[in-house]
């Protein structure tokens, strides 16, 4: 056997037209065979009554549309732009410490079916402009708890922005060196350098605050979540 992947020309993503049963061939070249096209169409008219959530599933299962960028309804609205402005060549944590002037750190805590994320954001000396790198982690039993997700993920660990661990702790480890070096750079402001989740990140901040790294508690401000960032 030889698996094959269909999927939606971006245009046709961007515009929309992938909403239309019409096109609906394009990913599914075996309808009317194993494939019935009212079936699909009462299945569209379901998850549109349901509400987005269930329309980003019948997308991705029936459509092959990839949720997220690729539904524009309810995402964020600045994904497009943010994909365009990646740096060609990538842009490296020490790249970016050598050409920032100041320097500021983002931690997001998961959890041991979730992901730990953490992003250094650096203003450019010579242009002023703001250049940000990001790190996810996560624990290996994420692949046995997120089934769903798991193929994407371990995609993202080939790709190298996803490290996986396998003892909990060790990706602490690693946000608390990545911490530091940016500290080592001179490049953290005199307070409320590091913003973190309000929640479940006391294991990050233990260590942070530790002899080893030796972070002030006026280092850290915890950020809102959920509604509160809505302004």
């Amino acid at each position: 056997f030889m698996p094959l992947l269909y999927e939606f020309p971006q245009p046709m993503l961007k515009n929309e037209a992938w909403r239309k049963p019409e096109n609906w061939h394009i990913t599914n070249p075996n309808i009317g065979a194993s494939v019935d096209l009212d079936y699909l169409k009462r299945e569209y008219e379901k998850a549109l009554n349901d509400g987005e959530a269930s329309m980003r599933g019948f997308a991705a299962k029936h459509l092959n549309v990839e949720i997220g960028v690729g539904l524009q309804t309810d995402s964020w609205a600045g994904a497009e732009f943010w994909e365009r402005c990646a740096a060609p060549d990538g842009l490296t944590l020490d790249q970016l410490i050598f050409r920032s002037e100041v320097a500021v750190i983002g931690i997001d805590g998961g959890g041991l079916d979730d992901l730990l994320g953490v992003t250094v954001a650096g203003r450019d000396k010579d242009s002023g402009k703001w250049l940000y790198w990001s790190q996810a982690f996560a624990h290996r039993i994420v692949l046995q708890r997120r089934k769903d997700v798991a193929d994407r993920l371990e995609q993202f660990a080939q790709q190298q922005s996803l490290l996986i661990v396998d003892t909990p702790g060790d990706d602490v480890a690693m946000v608390c060196e990545i911490v530091a070096r940016v500290r080592d750079g001179d490049l953290l402001p005199d307070s409320q350098g590091i913003g973190v989740d309000a929640a479940g990140i006391g294991a990050i901040i233990e260590q942070l605050t530790s002899e080893e790294y030796g972070l002030r508690m006026e280092d850290i401000v915890a950020i809102g979540q959920g509604w509160k960032l809505n302004g």
